[in-house]
């Protein structure tokens, strides 16, 4: 028994240890800030004190213990190959009869579940952890509606095929959340404006446009070839003729690589991945300087505004300037990390030459054409998770008797209410399991605010073109969409940090 004791002691010490060197050190740093107040202002005082606060917080998280009894690379094991015998149990639902497909997806889904669990209880990186969270979700429900809901597997043709061809057309279906070239392809807006283009060209054009093309791809490569062959000219200098013969070997080089269109896509992407980087470091010394951020930036009373400037509070300017920093912040966090993701899977599975660049469209639409909240949603936002939900949509709605759809109408409207509602969950339930104790239902809230406030838009322009119709003409042309940047910009800044001010008071 003595020994039981002494081992529990010493284990508690070590995990206490730390935890008072901590405290020691927030202490001493407190008596010296105190001894030296009458030498700083109260915000140097409060900015002192918020940075300590971050790296002591910082240090605790970090000297928690784990969940699991390994660290490093061994953590990863048990994850790993639970997901390679989910992965197994995906790949039979695709290949497999329909009588054996349910009880494959439900296996898949039961690995699924046993990662969250797992995955929950490592100490990594927020953003990294929350990612494969939902990548995790997004492929169980993925496989419930691609498989069991649209039927989207291996056709009797496709399962013929010799092996190599097989599994790849089983990766396609697999790893398809976007539901690329199926006839349930997620709706991105500047894929159909193309096709719509197309569309409209008659099929002679196309085909006269493409051999024109051709020739001229020829001719070039012809003339190329030829100057290949020619005797470079003598020149009375010899780095002239150097100068002269690596330009050619580059520019020959170089239009090889432009005229492939597998070498130029990579290329795009690259320099997209860059730019989106110097974006934002650059975003980062610009608030850093200009900005800064304290933790009184967040207080609980500071999630509200418009009622606090109707009682007459004050409010400080700062406050503005936070809140419009915070609604960008929500929007260009999400194109920024998961634009990477999406950029360097691209260039990975393209680069090996077992997709095609049609096959990685970009993640996110054209930002100009988002000058209202329904289409900030339709034509912007991400729509890697919008198959998937509002295919779980339609099951829920098709299990209590609404039909299979299509649906239409105030059918079509519930079904949106229920993606928004489904999603807040998806998200709210992601950030629990990384780690977030708090703000579960503020984060719902602001997900389900936003089709409220998309139905009341729809409803006030309805009724607007009804009764008004010379200012609902008049406003479609810039200066509506100038103001409908400014209303969109403006429930983005009241609604995020409802949510937002919640999460950053617990992230982990």
């Amino acid at each position: 028994m003595e020994s039981i004791v002494e081992n529990v002691t010493s284990t508690a010490l070590k995990h206490t240890g730390g935890m008072e060197s901590i405290v020691e050190n927030v202490t001493s740093i407190a008596k010296n800030i105190t001894s030296k107040a009458s030498n700083y202002t109260h915000d140097e005082v409060q900015r002192m004190l918020t940075e300590q606060y971050a790296a002591n917080m910082s240090q605790r998280s970090y000297r928690l213990p784990t969940a699991t009894n390994h660290t490093g690379w061994q953590a990863w094991v048990w994850p790993a190959l639970v997901y390679l015998v989910g992965l197994t149990c995906g790949v039979v639902a695709v290949n497999c009869k329909e009588k054996y497909r349910l009880p494959s997806v439900l296996a898949f889904c039961a690995t699924g579940i046993e990662i969250l669990r797992y995955v929950s209880g490592i100490n990594m990186n927020y953003a990294v952890k929350d990612t494969l969270l939902k990548g995790i979700i997004i492929q169980c429900m993925g496989a419930v509606v691609m498989v069991l809901r649209e039927g989207f597997v291996l056709t009797e043709e496709q399962k013929r095929l010799p092996w190599p061809q097989r599994a790849r057309a089983t990766y396609k279906i697999a790893w398809n959340g976007r539901f690329i070239n199926t006839a349930r392809q997620a709706p991105v807006y500047h894929l159909i404006k193309d096709q719509d283009k197309e569309r409209q060209v008659p099929s002679a054009v196309i085909e006269k446009r493409k051999e024109l093309a051709e020739r001229k791809a020829q001719k070039a490569t012809t003339e190329n070839d030829r100057k290949d062959n020619e005797i470079a000219p003598v020149t009375d200098t010899a780095n002239k003729q150097v100068a002269v013969e690596l330009w050619k070997r580059f520019s020959t080089h170089a239009l090889k690589i432009w005229r492939n269109h597998r070498l130029r896509w990579m290329l795009e992407m690259v320099c997209r991945i860059l730019l989106i980087i110097i974006v934002d470091n650059a975003k980062d010394i610009v608030i850093d300087r200009y900005l800064g951020f304290v933790w009184t930036d967040i207080e609980d009373h500071k999630s509200a505004i418009i009622r606090r400037f109707l009682r007459g509070d004050h409010i400080e300017p700062r406050e503005f300037w936070v809140r419009v920093y915070f609604a960008f912040e929500s929007m260009w966090a999400a194109y920024n990390w998961y634009n990477r993701a999406h950029l360097l899977c691209a260039l990975f599975f393209v680069g090996l030459g077992i997709d095609e660049p049609e096959e990685w469209p970009p993640m996110f639409g054209d930002i100009r054409q988002a000058w209202n909240i329904r289409r900030f949603w339709s034509k912007y936002f991400d729509r890697l998770i919008y198959r998937t939900v509002c295919g779980t949509g339609e099951m829920m709605m098709q299990a209590v008797g609404l039909g299979r759809g299509p649906f239409m109408g105030k059918k079509r409207w519930l079904l949106n209410c229920l993606v928004f509602t489904i999603s807040g969950f998806f998200h709210a339930y992601t950030d629990h399991l990384a780690g977030i104790r708090c703000g579960f239902w503020w984060e719902v809230f602001a997900w389900v605010a936003n089709f409220v406030i998309i139905a009341f838009e729809t409803l006030f322009l309805h009724y607007l073109k009804t009764y008004c119709p010379r200012v609902y003409h008049a406003l479609s042309g810039k200066i509506g969409k100038t103001i409908g940047f400014v209303w969109g910009f403006s429930w983005v800044w009241w609604v995020t940090p409802k949510s937002q001010f919640v999460t950053l008071r617990c992230i982990p």
